[in-house]
C-alpha cells in the first residue's frame, strides 16, 4: 500500500467515524439516556445532555474537516495533478460532477442538519428526528463501497449489508461516548440501567455486524488465500483481530463490570467500566479507520465473478 492510499483511507475512516459518532450520540440521547437520566437531579441531567450535545457538534466538526481533507485527496488521486494549481482547480469539478463529491455534499448537508435539529437536546421528538438525519447520512456511505460499483444482484446485497453494517456500527461505537459520560456522571444504580440498556442494544448490533461482516468477507476476501496473499486480505484480516478485541470489551462490560453496578464493590466497577468503554472506543476507532483503508482497496472479486 502506498502513501496515498493510506491517506485516502485515514482521512475516509476519520470522516465516518466522526459520523458514527454524530448519529450514535443522537442515538443513544434518545433511546439509552432518558431511562437513567429520570434518576438524576436536574442540575445532573443538564450537564449530560449538554456533554452529549458537545459530542455531536464535536462530531460533525470532524466530519467536516475530514471531509474537506478528503476530498482535496480524492481530488488529487481522480485527476493525478501535480501542481497546486491543478489540485484547487479540480475541487469544485469533484465535488460537483462526481458520485463522490454529490454524496459528501449531502452526507454533510444531513449531519449539519441534524446537529442544527438536535438543538440543546431537550425535545424527544427533534432528537429522534436527528438520529434519523444522521442514520441517513451513515446509510449514504454504503453507497461509495464495493457494492455499489458493482450493480448487479450480488452489488445489491453487499450495498444493503454495508448499511447495515454502518447503521449497527454506529450504533454500537458511536454510542460509546455518551455512555461513558453516563457513567463518569449518574450514581451507580442509574449507570447500571444505562448500561444495561445499552448492552441489549450493543448485542443486537454485534449481531447485525457478524453477519454483515461474514457476507462481506465471502463475497470480496476471496477465500482463505486471499486473507493472507492481498493487501485487502491483510487489512480485513486487522479489522477482524481488532473487532474481537472489541468482543471482548463488550463481553466483560455487560457479564462482569455492569452486574456488579449494583454490588457492594459498585465504586470500583464504575470505574473500570469507564475505563472499559475508554478503550473500547479508542480501539473501535481503530477499526473504522481500517475500515476506511479497506474500502479504498480492492477486493479479490473471484468469489464474485467466478473467475
Amino acid at each position: 500500500m502506498d502513501a496515498a492510499l493510506v491517506a485516502r483511507g485515514l482521512a475516509r475512516g476519520l470522516h465516518v467515524a466522526a459520523s458514527l459518532s454524530v448519529y450514535g450520540a443522537a442515538l443513544s440521547h434518545a433511546c439509552i439516556a432518558p431511562v437513567a437520566l429520570r434518576r438524576a437531579s436536574a442540575e445532573v441531567a443538564a450537564h449530560v445532555v449538554g456533554c452529549i450535545r458537545d459530542v455531536i457538534r464535536l462530531g460533525l466538526g470532524i466530519a467536516i474537516a475530514a471531509g474537506a481533507i478528503w476530498l482535496v485527496l480524492e481530488a488529487i488521486y481522480i485527476t493525478g495533478g501535480e501542481r497546486l494549481a491543478e489540485r484547487v482547480a479540480v475541487l469544485g469539478p469533484v465535488l460537483y460532477e462526481t458520485n463522490f463529491g454529490h454524496l459528501l455534499a449531502i452526507r454533510l448537508a444531513l449531519l449539519v442538519l441534524a446537529t442544527a435539529v438536535f438543538g440543546r437536546g431537550c425535545s424527544g421528538g427533534r432528537t429522534i428526528a436527528s438520529a434519523g438525519l444522521a442514520g441517513a447520512a451513515v446509510v449514504l456511505q454504503a453507497w461509495l463501497g464495493h457494492g455499489a460499483a458493482m450493480g448487479d444482484t450480488e452489488g445489491h446485497l453487499l450495498l444493503a449489508s454495508l448499511a447495515l453494517h454502518l447503521l449497527a456500527a454506529g450504533a454500537w461505537l458511536g454510542g460509546l461516548a455518551p455512555l461513558l459520560i453516563i457513567a463518569g456522571a449518574l450514581p451507580h444504580a442509574a449507570s447500571h440501567t444505562a448500561a444495561s440498556r445499552f448492552s441489549i442494544l450493543g448485542t443486537a448490533c454485534v449481531l447485525v455486524l457478524a453477519a454483515t461482516t461474514l457476507l462481506q468477507g465471502w463475497y470480496l476476501v476471496g477465500g482463505i488465500s486471499g486473507l493472507f496473499d492481498t493487501a485487502y486480505g491483510r487489512v480485513a484480516l486487522a479489522k477482524l483481530a481488532f473487532f474481537v478485541v472489541l468482543l471482548g470489551f463488550a463481553s466483560a462490560n455487560r457479564f462482569r463490570l455492569v452486574p456488579a453496578l449494583i454490588t457492594a464493590n459498585a465504586s470500583a466497577a464504575q470505574t473500570q467500566i469507564r475505563g472499559s468503554i475508554l478503550v473500547e472506543a479508542l480501539v473501535g476507532l481503530l477499526v473504522i479507520v481500517l475500515a476506511g483503508i479497506l474500502l479504498n482497496l480492492s477486493p479479490n472479486m473471484s468469489m464474485v465473478t467466478g473467475s
